[in-house]
Protein backbone atom coordinates (compact mmCIF):
# COMPACT_ATOMS: atom_id res chain seq x y z
CA UNK A 1 0.00 0.00 0.00
CA UNK A 2 1.22 3.07 -1.17
CA UNK A 3 1.72 5.73 1.84
CA UNK A 4 0.52 9.43 0.16
CA UNK A 5 0.82 12.49 1.45
CA UNK A 6 -2.53 14.41 1.59
CA UNK A 7 -3.34 17.38 -0.46
CA UNK A 8 -6.10 19.37 -2.01
CA UNK A 9 -6.05 17.95 -5.59
CA UNK A 10 -6.27 20.38 -8.69
CA UNK A 11 -9.98 19.22 -8.54
CA UNK A 12 -10.83 21.87 -6.67
CA UNK A 13 -10.50 19.90 -3.66
CA UNK A 14 -9.08 21.40 -1.04
CA UNK A 15 -13.96 -0.20 12.27
CA UNK A 16 -15.38 -1.12 14.34
CA UNK A 17 -13.44 -1.36 17.87
CA UNK A 18 -12.95 -4.89 18.48
CA UNK A 19 -13.33 -6.27 21.92
CA UNK A 20 -11.23 -3.33 23.92
CA UNK A 21 -11.31 -2.63 27.41
CA UNK A 22 -11.12 0.88 29.11
CA UNK A 23 -7.52 2.70 29.72
CA UNK A 24 -7.33 5.14 32.88
CA UNK A 25 -6.70 8.33 31.86
CA UNK A 26 -6.27 11.21 34.42
CA UNK A 27 -8.86 14.14 34.29
CA UNK A 28 -6.69 17.07 34.73
CA UNK A 29 -6.22 20.50 36.19
CA UNK A 30 -6.11 23.11 33.70
CA UNK A 31 -2.29 23.64 32.89
CA UNK A 32 -0.91 26.68 31.23
CA UNK A 33 1.26 25.95 28.25
CA UNK A 34 4.78 27.84 28.27
CA UNK A 35 5.74 29.13 24.50
CA UNK A 36 1.80 29.46 23.30
CA UNK A 37 1.28 33.36 24.11
CA UNK A 38 1.20 34.88 21.23
CA UNK A 39 -0.67 38.09 21.20
CA UNK A 40 -2.73 37.14 24.07
CA UNK A 41 -2.77 34.77 27.45
CA UNK A 42 -1.53 31.58 27.12
CA UNK A 43 -3.35 28.49 26.39
CA UNK A 44 -4.83 26.57 30.10
CA UNK A 45 -5.18 23.15 28.21
CA UNK A 46 -7.06 20.17 30.09
CA UNK A 47 -7.96 16.86 29.64
CA UNK A 48 -11.29 15.51 30.05
CA UNK A 49 -11.81 11.70 30.29
CA UNK A 50 -15.15 11.51 31.88
CA UNK A 51 -19.18 11.95 30.59
CA UNK A 52 -20.18 14.27 33.31
CA UNK A 53 -16.79 16.36 32.20
CA UNK A 54 -18.30 16.04 28.58
CA UNK A 55 -21.52 16.93 29.40
CA UNK A 56 -20.80 20.31 31.23
CA UNK A 57 -18.77 21.38 28.18
CA UNK A 58 -21.88 21.78 26.04
CA UNK A 59 -22.51 25.66 26.29
CA UNK A 60 -19.41 26.33 25.53
CA UNK A 61 -18.67 23.64 22.82
CA UNK A 62 -21.57 24.78 21.36
CA UNK A 63 -20.64 28.68 21.84
CA UNK A 64 -17.27 27.69 20.10
CA UNK A 65 -18.68 25.76 17.20
CA UNK A 66 -21.35 28.89 16.17
CA UNK A 67 -18.22 31.30 15.98
CA UNK A 68 -15.68 29.16 14.95
CA UNK A 69 -16.99 25.70 13.71
CA UNK A 70 -16.86 25.02 9.90
CA UNK A 71 -19.79 23.03 8.10
CA UNK A 72 -17.83 20.33 7.09
CA UNK A 73 -17.47 19.92 11.01
CA UNK A 74 -20.68 18.98 11.76
CA UNK A 75 -18.92 15.35 12.87
CA UNK A 76 -17.52 17.09 16.10
CA UNK A 77 -20.68 19.53 17.21
CA UNK A 78 -21.69 18.51 20.47
CA UNK A 79 -24.58 17.36 19.57
CA UNK A 80 -24.02 14.74 17.18
CA UNK A 81 -20.89 13.67 20.01
CA UNK A 82 -23.82 13.66 22.62
CA UNK A 83 -25.46 11.25 20.62
CA UNK A 84 -22.39 8.53 20.06
CA UNK A 85 -21.32 8.81 23.11
CA UNK A 86 -25.18 7.45 24.30
CA UNK A 87 -24.03 4.71 22.01
CA UNK A 88 -20.76 4.06 21.51
CA UNK A 89 -19.41 4.70 25.02
CA UNK A 90 -22.40 3.05 27.24
CA UNK A 91 -21.65 1.20 29.65
CA UNK A 92 -21.15 -2.73 27.95
CA UNK A 93 -17.81 -3.48 29.01
CA UNK A 94 -16.01 -2.83 25.98
CA UNK A 95 -15.54 0.93 25.22
CA UNK A 96 -13.19 3.30 24.54
CA UNK A 97 -12.36 6.32 26.95
CA UNK A 98 -12.89 9.92 26.55
CA UNK A 99 -9.56 11.95 26.39
CA UNK A 100 -10.92 15.49 25.21
CA UNK A 101 -8.65 18.15 25.16
CA UNK A 102 -10.29 21.60 25.91
CA UNK A 103 -8.20 25.06 25.62
CA UNK A 104 -9.34 28.28 27.50
CA UNK A 105 -7.62 31.74 26.81
CA UNK A 106 -8.67 34.83 28.71
CA UNK A 107 -11.04 32.53 30.47
CA UNK A 108 -12.73 31.66 27.08
CA UNK A 109 -13.12 28.20 25.28
CA UNK A 110 -11.32 28.37 22.08
CA UNK A 111 -9.78 24.89 21.60
CA UNK A 112 -11.39 21.34 21.59
CA UNK A 113 -10.06 18.34 19.82
CA UNK A 114 -12.55 15.35 20.82
CA UNK A 115 -10.11 12.31 21.37
CA UNK A 116 -10.48 9.11 22.98
CA UNK A 117 -8.22 5.99 23.76
CA UNK A 118 -8.30 2.39 23.85
CA UNK A 119 -6.65 -0.28 24.48
CA UNK A 120 -6.52 -2.81 22.46
CA UNK A 121 -3.06 -5.74 21.97
CA UNK A 122 -0.78 -3.70 24.74
CA UNK A 123 -1.62 -0.55 22.91
CA UNK A 124 -3.02 2.75 24.28
CA UNK A 125 -3.99 3.97 20.88
CA UNK A 126 -5.76 7.86 20.17
CA UNK A 127 -8.45 8.42 17.92
CA UNK A 128 -11.34 10.73 17.19
CA UNK A 129 -14.65 10.40 18.74
CA UNK A 130 -16.92 9.40 16.67
CA UNK A 131 -15.93 6.44 14.88
CA UNK A 132 -17.91 4.56 13.13
CA UNK A 133 -20.20 7.30 12.37
CA UNK A 134 -18.30 10.53 11.93
CA UNK A 135 -17.54 11.09 7.71
CA UNK A 136 -14.67 13.24 8.84
CA UNK A 137 -12.38 13.72 11.94
CA UNK A 138 -11.38 17.09 13.02
CA UNK A 139 -10.53 19.68 15.57
CA UNK A 140 -12.62 22.83 16.66
CA UNK A 141 -10.35 25.58 17.10
CA UNK A 142 -10.97 29.74 17.22
CA UNK A 143 -9.20 31.22 14.07
CA UNK A 144 -6.50 34.19 15.25
CA UNK A 145 -2.35 34.12 15.22
CA UNK A 146 -2.74 31.36 18.16
CA UNK A 147 -4.64 28.26 16.21
CA UNK A 148 -1.81 26.64 14.90
CA UNK A 149 0.41 26.84 17.96
CA UNK A 150 -2.67 26.12 20.32
CA UNK A 151 -3.25 22.72 17.83
CA UNK A 152 0.20 21.77 18.56
CA UNK A 153 0.28 22.23 22.48
CA UNK A 154 -2.73 20.66 22.79
CA UNK A 155 -1.67 17.37 20.52
CA UNK A 156 1.39 17.19 22.46
CA UNK A 157 -1.00 17.78 25.81
CA UNK A 158 -2.78 14.52 25.12
CA UNK A 159 0.27 12.57 24.06
CA UNK A 160 1.94 12.82 27.33
CA UNK A 161 -1.13 12.88 29.58
CA UNK A 162 -2.24 9.62 27.94
CA UNK A 163 0.54 7.50 27.48
CA UNK A 164 -0.25 6.70 23.83
CA UNK A 165 0.99 4.12 22.06
CA UNK A 166 -0.54 4.68 18.74
CA UNK A 167 -2.21 7.21 16.83
CA UNK A 168 -4.80 6.59 14.69
CA UNK A 169 -6.77 9.20 12.88
CA UNK A 170 -9.26 8.06 10.24
CA UNK A 171 -11.20 10.60 7.80
CA UNK A 172 -8.96 13.53 8.08
CA UNK A 173 -9.38 16.12 5.18
CA UNK A 174 -7.04 17.45 3.59
CA UNK A 175 -8.56 21.28 4.59
CA UNK A 176 -8.59 19.89 8.31
CA UNK A 177 -7.91 22.39 10.96
CA UNK A 178 -5.47 19.37 12.60
CA UNK A 179 -4.13 18.61 8.94
CA UNK A 180 -1.26 21.00 9.08
CA UNK A 181 0.01 19.24 12.38
CA UNK A 182 0.02 16.09 10.69
CA UNK A 183 1.67 17.39 7.58
CA UNK A 184 4.35 19.09 9.88
CA UNK A 185 5.31 15.61 11.49
CA UNK A 186 5.85 14.29 8.08
CA UNK A 187 3.08 11.65 8.67
CA UNK A 188 1.65 9.86 5.75
CA UNK A 189 -1.83 9.31 4.69
CA UNK A 190 -3.57 5.66 3.50
CA UNK A 191 -6.62 4.83 2.53
CA UNK A 192 -6.80 8.53 0.67
CA UNK A 193 -10.50 8.90 -0.96
CA UNK A 194 -12.01 11.68 -2.80
CA UNK A 195 -15.01 13.22 -0.81
CA UNK A 196 -17.22 14.29 -4.11
CA UNK A 197 -19.53 17.80 -3.21
CA UNK A 198 -21.75 20.29 -5.45
CA UNK A 199 -21.18 23.76 -4.81
CA UNK A 200 -23.90 25.98 -5.62
CA UNK A 201 -21.38 29.22 -6.03
CA UNK A 202 -24.41 31.54 -4.39
CA UNK A 203 -26.82 30.78 -6.60
CA UNK A 204 -30.49 29.77 -5.47
CA UNK A 205 -32.11 29.68 -8.86
CA UNK A 206 -31.87 25.66 -9.56
CA UNK A 207 -33.87 25.94 -12.96
CA UNK A 208 -30.37 27.78 -13.96
CA UNK A 209 -28.21 25.81 -11.78
CA UNK A 210 -29.32 22.01 -13.28
CA UNK A 211 -28.09 23.30 -17.09
CA UNK A 212 -24.74 21.93 -15.73
CA UNK A 213 -25.85 18.85 -16.02
CA UNK A 214 -25.94 17.03 -20.06
CA UNK A 215 -29.56 17.24 -21.51
CA UNK A 216 -29.64 13.29 -21.92
CA UNK A 217 -29.20 13.24 -18.17
CA UNK A 218 -31.80 15.84 -17.82
CA UNK A 219 -34.11 13.81 -19.82
CA UNK A 220 -33.74 10.68 -18.42
CA UNK A 221 -34.49 11.41 -15.02
CA UNK A 222 -37.68 13.03 -16.41
CA UNK A 223 -38.05 9.44 -17.75
CA UNK A 224 -37.30 8.28 -14.91
CA UNK A 225 -39.99 9.90 -12.74
CA UNK A 226 -42.56 8.70 -15.20
CA UNK A 227 -41.92 5.29 -14.74
CA UNK A 228 -41.97 6.10 -10.70
CA UNK A 229 -45.23 7.72 -11.25
CA UNK A 230 -46.73 4.80 -12.74
CA UNK A 231 -45.73 2.26 -9.57
CA UNK A 232 -48.45 4.77 -7.57
CA UNK A 233 -48.87 8.18 -6.11
CA UNK A 234 -45.41 9.23 -5.76
CA UNK A 235 -43.98 12.22 -3.38
CA UNK A 236 -41.06 13.34 -2.23
CA UNK A 237 -41.42 13.53 2.17
CA UNK A 238 -39.14 15.33 4.63
CA UNK A 239 -39.10 13.72 8.06
CA UNK A 240 -39.79 15.70 11.20
CA UNK A 241 -38.48 15.11 14.09
CA UNK A 242 -40.10 13.11 16.20
CA UNK A 243 -41.13 8.61 16.54
CA UNK A 244 -41.59 8.40 12.01
CA UNK A 245 -38.47 9.99 11.64
CA UNK A 246 -36.58 7.56 13.79
CA UNK A 247 -38.67 4.76 12.19
CA UNK A 248 -37.66 5.99 9.01
CA UNK A 249 -33.84 5.38 10.00
CA UNK A 250 -34.06 2.18 10.68
CA UNK A 251 -35.78 1.72 7.58
CA UNK A 252 -32.87 3.50 6.13
CA UNK A 253 -30.43 1.07 7.88
CA UNK A 254 -32.36 -2.11 6.65
CA UNK A 255 -32.37 -1.61 3.03
CA UNK A 256 -28.49 -0.46 3.33
CA UNK A 257 -27.61 -3.68 4.92
CA UNK A 258 -29.54 -5.70 1.93
CA UNK A 259 -28.01 -3.41 -0.61
CA UNK A 260 -24.56 -4.52 1.16
CA UNK A 261 -25.41 -8.25 1.60
CA UNK A 262 -26.46 -8.81 -1.89
CA UNK A 263 -23.46 -7.30 -3.36
CA UNK A 264 -21.06 -9.19 -1.32
CA UNK A 265 -19.87 -6.04 0.42
CA UNK A 266 -19.12 -5.46 4.67
CA UNK A 267 -19.71 -2.18 6.40
CA UNK A 268 -18.99 -2.95 10.15
CA UNK A 269 -20.42 0.76 10.68
CA UNK A 270 -23.94 -0.30 9.08
CA UNK A 271 -24.34 -3.68 10.77
CA UNK A 272 -23.44 -2.48 13.85
CA UNK A 273 -26.44 -2.17 16.09
CA UNK A 274 -25.19 0.34 17.47
CA UNK A 275 -25.41 2.52 14.21
CA UNK A 276 -29.14 2.02 13.91
CA UNK A 277 -30.09 3.46 17.73
CA UNK A 278 -27.48 6.60 16.67
CA UNK A 279 -29.33 7.61 13.84
CA UNK A 280 -32.89 6.63 15.86
CA UNK A 281 -32.02 8.58 18.80
CA UNK A 282 -30.57 11.72 16.51
CA UNK A 283 -33.96 11.64 14.50
CA UNK A 284 -36.09 11.66 17.39
CA UNK A 285 -35.76 15.06 18.29
CA UNK A 286 -34.69 14.07 21.54
CA UNK A 287 -31.22 15.77 23.60
CA UNK A 288 -29.22 18.05 21.73
CA UNK A 289 -29.53 19.06 18.11
CA UNK A 290 -27.70 16.65 15.43
CA UNK A 291 -28.26 18.26 12.35
CA UNK A 292 -30.04 14.99 11.04
CA UNK A 293 -32.82 15.16 8.48
CA UNK A 294 -34.00 11.92 6.81
CA UNK A 295 -35.80 12.76 3.12
CA UNK A 296 -37.74 10.05 1.03
CA UNK A 297 -39.21 9.29 -2.11
CA UNK A 298 -42.82 7.23 -1.58
CA UNK A 299 -44.47 5.59 -4.09
CA UNK A 300 -47.78 4.67 -3.11
CA UNK A 301 -47.42 4.82 0.35
CA UNK A 302 -44.11 2.69 -0.35
CA UNK A 303 -40.44 4.40 0.42
CA UNK A 304 -38.77 3.88 -2.86
CA UNK A 305 -35.68 5.42 -2.00
CA UNK A 306 -34.11 7.07 1.61
CA UNK A 307 -31.60 9.22 2.81
CA UNK A 308 -30.24 10.46 6.29
CA UNK A 309 -28.76 13.89 5.31
CA UNK A 310 -26.94 16.11 7.97
CA UNK A 311 -27.50 19.76 7.99
CA UNK A 312 -24.78 22.54 9.34
CA UNK A 313 -24.78 25.92 8.78
CA UNK A 314 -24.63 26.65 5.08
CA UNK A 315 -23.56 22.94 4.57
CA UNK A 316 -25.30 19.72 3.81
CA UNK A 317 -24.17 15.93 3.95
CA UNK A 318 -25.51 13.31 2.29
CA UNK A 319 -24.82 10.20 5.07
CA UNK A 320 -26.52 7.65 3.66
CA UNK A 321 -28.71 6.99 0.72
CA UNK A 322 -30.08 3.92 0.07
CA UNK A 323 -33.36 2.18 -2.08
CA UNK A 324 -35.54 -0.41 -2.14
CA UNK A 325 -34.29 -2.93 -4.81
CA UNK A 326 -38.21 -3.52 -6.39
CA UNK A 327 -37.89 0.48 -7.81
CA UNK A 328 -34.14 -0.24 -9.18
CA UNK A 329 -35.42 0.28 -12.27
CA UNK A 330 -37.29 3.40 -11.76
CA UNK A 331 -33.82 5.59 -10.79
CA UNK A 332 -35.82 6.22 -7.21
CA UNK A 333 -32.08 6.72 -5.95
CA UNK A 334 -30.98 9.40 -8.78
CA UNK A 335 -34.46 11.24 -8.47
CA UNK A 336 -33.99 11.35 -4.59
CA UNK A 337 -30.46 12.62 -5.15
CA UNK A 338 -31.88 15.33 -7.71
CA UNK A 339 -34.84 16.45 -5.07
CA UNK A 340 -31.83 16.48 -1.96
CA UNK A 341 -29.57 18.92 -4.83
CA UNK A 342 -32.63 21.19 -5.64
CA UNK A 343 -33.49 21.60 -2.22
CA UNK A 344 -30.31 22.97 -1.14
CA UNK A 345 -29.86 25.29 -3.87
CA UNK A 346 -33.02 26.57 -3.35
CA UNK A 347 -32.48 27.07 0.57
CA UNK A 348 -29.26 29.25 -0.60
CA UNK A 349 -26.75 26.43 0.78
CA UNK A 350 -23.30 26.81 -0.24
CA UNK A 351 -22.87 23.00 -0.94
CA UNK A 352 -24.29 19.15 -0.79
CA UNK A 353 -21.54 17.52 0.17
CA UNK A 354 -21.30 13.60 -0.59
CA UNK A 355 -18.78 12.17 1.49
CA UNK A 356 -15.99 9.58 0.47
CA UNK A 357 -15.81 7.42 -1.23
CA UNK A 358 -15.96 9.22 -4.61
CA UNK A 359 -18.02 6.32 -6.39
CA UNK A 360 -18.55 7.05 -10.18
CA UNK A 361 -22.55 8.18 -9.44
CA UNK A 362 -21.59 10.32 -7.25
CA UNK A 363 -19.43 12.14 -10.22
CA UNK A 364 -22.24 12.58 -12.22
CA UNK A 365 -23.07 15.14 -9.97
CA UNK A 366 -20.42 16.48 -7.63
CA UNK A 367 -18.36 19.08 -9.75
CA UNK A 368 -15.72 19.50 -6.54
CA UNK A 369 -13.90 17.12 -4.23
CA UNK A 370 -11.80 17.32 -1.34
CA UNK A 371 -8.92 14.52 -0.59
CA UNK A 372 -9.60 12.37 2.97
CA UNK A 373 -7.39 9.57 4.30
CA UNK A 374 -6.26 8.00 7.45
CA UNK A 375 -3.10 8.20 9.51
CA UNK A 376 -1.41 6.44 11.54
CA UNK A 377 1.96 6.68 13.22
CA UNK A 378 3.58 4.96 16.23
CA UNK A 379 5.27 6.60 19.49
CA UNK A 380 6.19 3.20 21.47
CA UNK A 381 8.28 0.95 19.46
CA UNK A 382 5.25 -1.58 19.76
CA UNK A 383 3.24 1.50 18.07
CA UNK A 384 5.50 1.92 15.25
CA UNK A 385 5.32 -1.64 14.29
CA UNK A 386 1.49 -2.01 14.09
CA UNK A 387 1.17 1.41 12.56
CA UNK A 388 4.36 0.22 9.44
CA UNK A 389 3.23 -3.28 9.40
CA UNK A 390 -0.73 -3.88 10.21
CA UNK A 391 -2.60 -0.55 8.97
CA UNK A 392 -0.07 0.45 6.54
CA UNK A 393 0.60 -2.84 4.91
CA UNK A 394 -1.53 -6.04 6.20
CA UNK A 395 -5.09 -4.35 6.19
CA UNK A 396 -5.09 -2.74 2.85
CA UNK A 397 -3.88 -5.85 1.57
CA UNK A 398 -6.67 -7.90 2.51
CA UNK A 399 -9.21 -5.42 1.77
CA UNK A 400 -7.96 -5.06 -1.66
CA UNK A 401 -8.19 -9.06 -1.75
CA UNK A 402 -11.61 -9.35 -0.47
CA UNK A 403 -12.70 -6.94 -3.40
CA UNK A 404 -11.43 -9.54 -6.08
CA UNK A 405 -13.16 -12.11 -4.86
CA UNK A 406 -15.89 -13.00 -6.78
CA UNK A 407 -19.26 -12.09 -5.57
CA UNK A 408 -20.68 -15.08 -4.83
CA UNK A 409 -17.92 -15.73 -2.34
CA UNK A 410 -18.39 -11.89 -0.92
CA UNK A 411 -21.73 -12.63 -0.69
CA UNK A 412 -21.38 -15.46 1.80
CA UNK A 413 -18.29 -14.12 3.63
CA UNK A 414 -20.10 -10.60 4.17
CA UNK A 415 -23.19 -12.94 5.52
CA UNK A 416 -20.70 -14.36 8.19
CA UNK A 417 -19.43 -11.82 9.17
CA UNK A 418 -22.28 -9.77 9.61
CA UNK A 419 -23.81 -12.34 11.86
CA UNK A 420 -20.46 -13.06 13.79
CA UNK A 421 -20.53 -8.96 14.25
CA UNK A 422 -23.96 -9.37 15.37
CA UNK A 423 -23.55 -11.78 18.18
CA UNK A 424 -20.50 -10.01 18.99
CA UNK A 425 -22.15 -7.10 19.65
CA UNK A 426 -25.12 -8.47 21.82
CA UNK A 427 -22.84 -10.52 24.15
CA UNK A 428 -23.18 -14.06 22.87
CA UNK A 429 -19.75 -14.16 21.59
CA UNK A 430 -17.09 -13.33 24.08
Amino acid sequence: MTVMPLTSSSFETATLPGLQRAVPVRHTRPVLIAGTEVLGEPIALQLIDDRSGFNALEAEWTALFDRAGRPEQVFQSFGWLWHWCNHFLAPRGAKPTLAIVTGHRDGRLVLVCPFVVTRAGGLNTLSFMGDPVSQYGDVIVEDGPEAARDIHAAFAFVLEQANIDLVHLRKVRADAAIAPLLRARGVGFTDVQQAPYVAFEGTSDYAAFEQRYAKAARKNRKRQMRRLQETGETSFQRFAAGPAASDAASVALRLKRDWLRQRGLVSPAVADVRTEGFFRDCASGRGPASGIEIGAVVSDGAIAAIEIGVQCKDRVALHLIAYDPRFEKTGAGALLMEDSIRRACEQGKTALDLLAPGAAYKFEWADRSVDVGDCAFGLSRAGKIYAALYLARLRPAAKAMLEHLPKAVRRHIATFAGLALLLTQRGEVI
